[in-house]
């Protein structure tokens, strides 16, 4: 008699074979186990979120989402050299300041290697749901690294994606990092994202006084009519 399963039945020759088998999944013995010819595998269970991060090297892991938010990244880091290169020179961050921001690039170098040793859920709802959050969130992030890269250069950006929102690359990023947590199931994923969040927001208090120091009124209106990261800006009056 066939026990129901989503997998096929496999033929096994040996037991090093079947303890393959029993390491990843659960199974069901048509036969005495001396004379097993075939097995029928039941997909393993798991949890929501795993709680104990199953780290692997494989080829459908986090890394085919983390290689194009780490360009993306990259191509706004370039843009802000490029744009920001001799704009208050002597503006001066505060040891506090830059102790966020190496903490910020820190977060941000694990969020992006630690993807190569998550498993992509494959063939469940939960990749093909984390595929829609990061598809947004790329497509966000990227539209506002174009935004920021064709302004004119010593003006203040307040069109496109930054008209709703001051930050929309970190925006666009958070996403992307929120897609991955559901595309591969991971708590500690999930705890980086929060706290990646949190230096950022604490990051953006000190950008946000480099361009007060840079642009002056306009930006202090900019900043009181538009969202820190997205919503609907104010009516200017």
């Amino acid at each position: 008699m066939c026990v129901s399963c989503s997998y096929p039945v496999r033929n096994l020759e040996n037991r090093n074979s079947l303890w393959l088998v029993q390491k990843r999944a659960r199974y069901h013995s048509l036969k005495n186990i001396e004379n097993v010819t075939y097995l029928v595998v039941l997909p393993e269970e798991r949890e929501i979120l795993s709680v104990i991060p199953a780290f692997e090297l494989g080829l459908w892991n986090g890394w085919i989402l983390a290689i194009p938010m780490l360009t993306i990244v990259f191509s706004d880091m370039r843009a802000t050299a490029t744009r920001e290169s001799g704009n208050a020179e002597n503006f001066q961050p505060t040891r506090t300041e830059n102790i966020i921001s190496f903490a910020t690039l820190l977060s941000m170098f694990f969020s992006f290697g630690i993807p190569f040793l998550l498993p992509l859920q494959v063939g469940t709802i939960w990749l093909y749901g984390g595929l829609v959050v990061y598809i947004v969130g790329i497509g966000f992030a990227g539209v506002a690294v174009q935004n920021f890269a064709s302004s004119p250069k010593d003006q203040l950006i307040t069109k496109g994606l930054y008209g709703v929102s001051r930050n929309p690359m970190y925006v666009g990023l958070v996403v992307m990092q929120i897609g991955i947590v559901v595309a591969c199931s991971s708590w500690l994923y999930l705890l980086l994202t929060v706290a990646l969040l949190i230096l950022l927001n604490a990051n953006i208090v000190a950008e946000e006084r480099y361009c007060l120091y840079t642009y002056g009124e306009g930006y202090q209106k900019y900043k009181n009519n538009t969202p820190r990261w997205i919503g609907m800006p104010k009516s200017k009056e």
